[in-house]
């Protein structure tokens, strides 16, 4: 199965600070900067829009696996973090690749991580952004805060309210 542990530092403004994605018994680590640093042989991202995206996905799906109500789905419209992930999806943006690496042939493995609908916003409404189902079981996300596992909903709950708070913040 794979999987994917994303490790967030901070109280009031947790921000993710990195991934680490494993399939088929690889680990391909990713670090939040302009460049891997102090942390040889791994990619970067930088705390963006699509990356906190991501983060409240995650998040969320995390939740849904272990029993909360929440959809584990982002939709949205232009400038929304569901449009914003689409874009760094359809773009393939080189943190993506830098989180989630390359399989055989040099195809972005990003490509079987996540599921989407009207694309590009290419028709009229709204674009929605999810993870593919075997994201969805319990075990294959794990969150971090601050080196501890977030296992608790209520603390799952928490974490992805402080982090989306940036979308309604900008949006406004």
């Amino acid at each position: 199965m794979d999987c994917l542990k994303l490790h967030f530092v901070g109280d009031e403004d947790p921000s993710l600070f990195q991934t680490e994605y494993i399939i088929g018994g690889r680990r391909i680590h990713a670090v939040r900067g302009k460049t891997s640093g102090a942390f040889t042989g791994q990619g970067s991202f930088h705390w963006s829009i699509a990356v906190r995206a991501l983060s409240v996905l995650a998040i969320q799906s995390c939740m849904a696996s272990h029993g909360h109500p929440c959809d584990p789905i982002l939709v949205g419209d232009k400038g929304s973090y569901a449009a914003s992930l689409d874009y760094a999806i359809s773009k393939e943006t080189h943190w993506l690749i830098d989180v989630f690496g390359l399989s055989e042939g040099d195809v972005p493995n990003f490509r079987r991580v996540f599921k989407r609908t009207n694309s590009g916003r290419k028709r009229s409404g709204p674009v929605a952004v999810s993870f593919s189902k075997s994201f969805l079981q319990t075990g294959a996300i794990t969150i971090r805060l601050n080196s501890h596992d977030l296992v608790a909903l209520p603390d799952l709950e928490a974490l992805a309210q402080r982090v989306r708070a940036f979308e309604f913040q900008t949006s406004a």
